[in-house]
């Protein structure tokens, strides 16, 4: 996630240029002595002039499982309803009955890859 929103907006999430930090603790940086932590990668470290170096894309779970255990799992928990929901990470099934991989879409439920 923190080469993702490095590269989608550096300026928010990511570090950027690193001309001007300063290494505070191991942990993030500051512009010059006083200013917020910084977490996110540098705009060097993720991109080429304007094109990142790497398409940024959202993380993909793959799971070997039938997919009615797996559309029972995902309402019980909140954090999975969120990820999946918004899809802020990707879901793809191998159905291990017919090995067909499925993936998980939102309102839609599973489509055969």
């Amino acid at each position: 996630m923190e080469h993702y929103f490095s590269t989608v907006d550096n300026e928010v999430y990511g570090s950027g240029s690193k001309i001007y930090h300063n290494v505070v603790g191991r942990f993030g940086i500051m512009f010059g002595a006083q200013s917020d932590l910084r977490i996110g990668l540098s705009r060097q470290a993720v991109m080429n002039g304007e094109m990142p170096y790497h398409t940024p894309m959202r993380l993909l779970t793959l799971v070997e499982a039938p997919r009615e255990r797996i559309s029972e799992i995902i309402p019980r928990h909140r954090v999975l309803q969120h990820l999946y929901d918004n899809e802020w990470v990707h879901l793809i099934a191998l159905d291990p009955t017919d090995k067909t991989f499925y993936r998980y879409v939102p309102k839609q439920g599973w489509v055969a890859s």
